[in-house]
This record gives C-alpha cells, structure tokens and sequence, in this order.
C-alpha cells in the first residue's frame, strides 16, 4: 500500500512538470541536427518531464533484462548505478524510440542510438537512461525502460515434488532437496511474524511462509527464479536459524527485493548437517511463484543397505558371521537372541533355533535419509540322514546331510541236505557306490566283505545285518533249509478206533523226479496202509543224495482231536511272525490258512512262520486259523487267532520356525 501511495504521488508531480513543460517545448525543440541527439539549443538535453522513478535503480546483473518502470514517458529518464568495465544493455519497449546514456546531463554524452543501446561502463556511479520518441519527440505514450548485464541466468530447473511452504514457522515442512524447489507467495499465506523476527528482516512482511533445509555445504549460492508475479515487483528471502513463532534469530542472508525474472541469492556461514529456516515473502505482497536451484550441487545418496546373505544354514551349537553394507554405515540388530553385539556391521550369530534377524539403518538423500531394513534367516539344524528308508534314518535329524546310505544287499540262500552242513549264505549288490565300503555278519559274527561267501551251513535261521561303511542296515532273518524236494510233509490218519490198526501215512506234496522212499515198515512206496498206533520213519532220498527223514506217529483212535492258535498278538510292518502258542492234541495233523493273502513257511506245524503279504499290512490284520485233522469217526478241530500288523512310524523332520 505504501508503495502505491508514492507511486501515485511520483505520477502527479511529474504530469504538473509536463504540463509546464509544454510551452517550454514549443520554442526550445531541437530535432538532432546537433552531434548530440535530442538536445536543446542552449546544449541541454530536451526533457520536460524530469526523471521516473523518483529512486536509483540497481541491476542485478543476472543477464536478463530487469524492468526498471513500465509506465515511462518520451522526455524523461531513470538514474541507474553503473560499475565500471560492465557492459550494459539500455532498451526501450518502443523500438523507434532514441536511448541516450550520459553522466548527470552531460554533453556529450556517454552512448546513444535507437531502441537498444549496448555500452560498456568507464564509470563507477550513477548514469541517466533518456528516452525521447523518434525525432526527439516527447510524448505521454507508456513505454518500458529496461536494462541488462552479465550473462545470461541458466534456464530454471524441473520442478521437484515439493511440499508447499509453511504458512507459520512451527510446521515449516523439511526439504531434504531445495534444488528444484517450487512455490508461489500466493494470497493464501498471511502476514506470521514475531518480534525478533521482524527485527532481523531486511524488509517488511506481508504474505512470508516457511520451509527449513539442511545445509549441505557452509556457503550455499542460490539461483531464484521469479514468474508470474502479479504486480511485477517480486519476493524477498531471509535465511535465518534461531526461534519459530518466538525467540531470537540469527540472519545469515536478506534480499529485500528480488524482481523477476532471475536473481541470485548467496547465503554464507553455514555450518553442513544444520537445520536453516528459509522465509519467502512477496514484496508488497506481490503474488509470484519462483524456483529455487543450487547450482552444481547434485543429491548425494547413501547406498543400498545388503547382507552378505538372507538366508543361512548352521548346525546347531555353530555360528555364523552376519555381515551388513551399504547405509549411512551405522547399523543396529534385533532380536539380540544369539548375537555377540546389536551394533556394528559385522556380528556373530549363534541362535539355537531358527531366528530371523533385522538389520537397521538409513538409506537415501544423505541429508535427509530413510530408515530402512534388511533381514536374514538363520536356520538351525540337526544334521543328519532324513530318509526313513536309509539305513542311517535319524529320527532327531532337522536337515538332511546327504550322509543317508541304504541296504543295496540281497542274501543268496543255498539250502543243505538234511543232516549236513553244506549250506551257503552269498550276497549280491546292486549298486556299488564308489567310496562306499560293504559288509556283512551272520549271527552277529565280525563283519566280512560282501563278496566272501559264509560256508558250511547246517540247515535252520541266521540273522543277517548288512553294513555301509560300518553303518547298520537292519537284521533279518535267513532260513538255510534242506532242499526244497526233501522238504517232507507227511499226512497220516489215525486209526479210527483203537486196535483196528487202520491208520495211514503218506508223502504230502510232490517230491522230485527219482526220490526213493523207505519206511520204518519196510515200504517202499510214498505212502503206507493198516498202520497200528505208534511211532513210524520215512527216509527220502532225493535225486541230490541228500537223505531226509521224518518222523510221525499213529495215534490211537476214539479220542477226539484238539487245536489252540494260541494267544492274540501283535507284528511290526516287514517282519515275520512265528506261531509258537498252538497247541493240537489227538489229530492227525494241522493245518494252518489265513484270512489274507500271506504266507506260511512250516504251515502245517504248530510253530509255522507267516509273512504278510502288501495287502495283509494295508488291512491291518488278519486271521490265522489253525486246523487240527480229526480221525474218523472224529471231525476236525479249529482255532483262530488276531495277528495286527503295525505299521513302521513315519517319522516328520520338524522345522523350527
């Protein structure tokens, strides 16, 4: 307002001083016929309006051309302050127009011509900017007068993403990066000061807002661009640190006018990392935006925050090194659970159970940087062979260690004849691994390699355990049998009642080709008649020489047949059961059968083997009936018994989360 009320009163002063002017003008103009443009014919400049504006204008040499008035008249002149060896570009908006330059109404003068004139300063001081119409004319028409010097501004930055300044001091909004910073001292902030702060200003406040940067270097040179200002005046700028909203200040640099469209604004006496206000305020209120740069100064970012890994495993008990980078180089971990340190970037990790770690840093703008994480997972293990089919299985195991080695053995059984130890228990290999060591034992005896036959085997069950590189497969049970045709099976009938002597005996089964029969009767054939109750022989001789004998017994007639199965029970999936609870009393034989699909080895004893078969251990159990053959007139004799077939526990490696 103060500046309008002096404009208007300038504006006044000089139209009296043309009027009066006028009468001057008619008897003195002088057309240029002298050396000196637009001169009177006492050697005086013609100028009937005086000087506008009433102060001295001080360029800013910022390469542009700065708008010393715009409301100038033909026949009058503004004083500009000049320095010397400066070139200097003096303009008027009306091309036709003649320019003189002189030094406080000096003839001759310093440099004239038409609409732009170009000079180079021998002064220091105050020079005078005439402008008179074409013809020395001098009239009332508006016009601008308008100088430039020094080179030309670079041309403004890309506006960054800016958060708008702060109308108050106390919520002035942090920018990590001023360069490129936009904003406008638009109507929407109001006049907010306090006593210091107005003291420590250079001009007066009408519409100041605020934001607060970190100095990145102690003297920051900023380049200000100012657009679009609506009363052509421009803004001013303080920076300052101190109080906000109350308290002292301290000033570090003040411009209490910067006029469009280029200004540079240099602020000494930083100190690099602090936090500095910046206040923008429109000169008289004016409403502009502007752009803010620094020139050469470029983001300096800190690097991404890394681990030397994101997921490690360790034995239980072990430890592992944990190695961060990149950050501001400070870092801090969490949980402590297993650390030897929470700082540092480097720190020994020994968790007994699986952790994840977080590692915390700053990342970004080094002025203003971000936190930001990383993370690793520890995992912790008990090695060892996982697989439950390996003959290492270890059921505590967490994580396989590739140590699982498995049974690749299959015994070779050769049967002996009876009476004999001539048997043999080989083994085969299927699949030799290099580096891999095989043996095996027979009755738990040393070791020997797997290709050393165990000989001289009388007939009956070995257990055989095979090994890997010393490690236990398991023991099963091998049966050195005698030949499979002197295998004798005998099915008798007692007599049917006692003293009818009318029992009989013969071979069951089909025994090989050329086998010859000798029973204690003297018979000769594979079965006998008219047997008296007592105890008989039969010897078989098969085609191998072996000799293979029997023994049975007649029993006396009337008394009826027995059978007992024996006592339920329960088996472990893959191994056979041995019956040894039955019992038979009074029959001529028995005969054991199952309710599966397994098999009997000795099935017609009373102390038979049976092996199940898949689909028995997919049941679950299954029913085993012993027969018991009556005599006749006697009927046979029957009892079951419940095998349950468990199967091997499948054991789950357990992760720890």
């Amino acid at each position: 307002m103060k500046k309008n009320i002096n404009r208007f009163i300038d504006l006044l002063l000089v139209f009296r001083k043309k009027i009066l002017f006028c009468f001057i003008l008619l008897f003195s103009f002088n057309n240029s016929l002298f050396s000196q443009p637009c001169t009177n014919n006492n050697g005086t400049y013609i100028l009937p309006y005086g000087s506008w504006p009433n102060n001295t204008f001080t360029p800013n040499c910022s390469g542009v051309y700065l708008d010393i008035a715009t409301n100038c008249w033909a026949g009058e002149y503004s004083n500009v302050n000049v320095v010397v060896g400066e070139t200097y570009s003096f303009q008027s908006s009306i091309p036709t127009d003649i320019v003189t330059i002189d030094n406080n109404n000096s003839i001759p003068s310093l440099a004239f011509g038409t609409g732009t004139v170009t000079w180079t300063s021998t002064i220091t001081g105050v020079v005078r900017f005439y402008t008179h119409g074409a013809n020395c004319s001098v009239n009332t028409n508006n016009r601008t007068r308008r100088v430039l010097c020094g080179s030309s501004p670079p041309p403004p930055p890309p506006c960054a993403i800016s958060t708008p300044a702060a109308n108050t001091c106390n919520v002035s909004p942090s920018i990590c990066n001023i360069n490129g910073y936009c904003g406008n001292t638009g109507s929407t902030y109001t006049q907010n000061s306090w006593a210091q702060l107005t003291t420590a200003f250079c001009g007066s406040i009408e519409n100041n807002s605020f934001i607060s940067f970190i100095a990145p270097a102690t003297t920051v040179s900023l380049n200000v661009y100012i657009q679009n200002c609506t009363n052509n005046d421009g803004i001013q700028m303080m920076v300052y640190s101190g109080g906000c909203g109350s308290g002292p200040v301290t000033s570090y640099a003040c411009d209490n006018l910067m006029a469009p469209p280029f200004e540079t604004f240099t602020v000494p006496g930083l100190t690099i990392g602090n936090t500095y206000y910046l206040m923008i305020d429109g000169w008289a209120g004016d409403d502009c935006d502007y752009i803010i740069d620094i020139p050469g100064y470029s983001v300096t970012s800190f690097p991404p925050l890394t681990l030397n890994n994101n997921a490690i495993t360790i034995a239980n008990g072990s430890s592992t090194n944990l190695i961060a980078s990149g950050g501001n180089g400070t870092y801090t971990w969490s949980p402590s659970t297993g650390l030897n340190t929470t700082t540092g970037s480097s720190v020994m990790a020994n968790p007994s159970v699986t952790t994840t770690y977080t590692v915390y840093s700053f990342t970004g703008d080094t002025l203003c940087p971000t936190a930001t994480t990383a993370q690793v997972t520890v995992t912790v293990c008990d090695y060892g062979c996982t697989d439950v089919l390996a003959c290492n299985y270890d059921a505590t195991a967490t994580c396989d260690d590739s140590s699982c080695v498995y049974d690749v053995s299959t015994p070779l059984v050769t049967n002996t004849c009876t009476g004999v130890s001539s048997g043999e228990i080989n083994v085969n290999i299927s699949t030799i691994s290099t580096g891999n060591i095989y043996t095996y034992s027979i009755n738990g005896s040393t070791p020997i390699l797997y290709n050393i036959a165990t000989s001289n085997l009388s007939a009956g069950s070995y257990t055989y355990e095979f090994f890997v590189n010393g490690i236990s497969c398991g023991i099963q049970s091998l049966l050195v049998d005698n030949f499979n045709t002197t295998v004798i099976s005998i099915n008798t009938t007692d007599e049917t009642c006692s003293g009818n002597s009318d029992g009989t005996a013969s071979i069951n089964g089909t025994i090989s080709t050329n086998a010859s029969y000798l029973w204690s009767t003297g018979a000769t054939t594979d079965s006998i008649t008219n047997l008296s109750p007592g105890s008989y022989t039969v010897q078989i001789t098969d085609l191998n020489g072996c000799i293979s004998t029997q023994n049975f017994t007649i029993n006396t007639g009337v008394q009826g047949p027995s059978a007992f199965a024996g006592l339920p029970a329960s088996i472990c999936e893959g191994i056979p059961y041995t019956l040894n609870g039955a019992t038979s009393s009074n029959s001529l034989g028995v005969i054991w059968s199952t309710s599966g699909t397994g098999t009997f080895s000795g099935g017609n004893t009373l102390t038979p083997i049976y092996t199940p078969s898949s689909a028995d251990i997919i049941a679950g159990s299954v029913i085993l009936t012993l027969t018991a053959i009556g005599n006749n007139p006697c009927g046979d004799v029957v009892s079951t018994v419940i095998l349950n077939i468990d199967p091997i526990p499948i054991t789950v490696p357990i992760t720890h989360y």
